[in-house]
């Protein structure tokens, strides 16, 4: 059918790089009707958040491609995030 079997990590990896929301449509909403800075400034920096754990976590759990699953390698993966 339409649909492409992923394994665990690779489902684990694309739902990490979806993960982050680009809110380039609210934050020109917001400009147009002028809303106040802080609530722009709160928006653009959850957006910069997301963002950047987007990048750790999708770099985290390609860490695991290359090595092996285990507890210890758990464990360093999330001491690292």
């Amino acid at each position: 059918g339409l649909c492409h079997p992923l394994s665990g990590l690779a489902a684990l990896y694309f739902g990490a790089l979806i993960s982050a929301t680009d809110p380039v449509t609210v934050l020109a909403v917001f400009q147009r009707l002028g809303v106040k800075s802080d609530l722009f400034a709160m928006v653009f920096g959850e957006s910069v958040m997301n963002d950047a754990v987007a990048i750790v976590l999708s770099r985290t759990l390609l860490s695991f491609k290359t090595a092996a699953v285990s507890y210890s390698s758990v464990g360093l993966a999330f001491v690292t995030f």
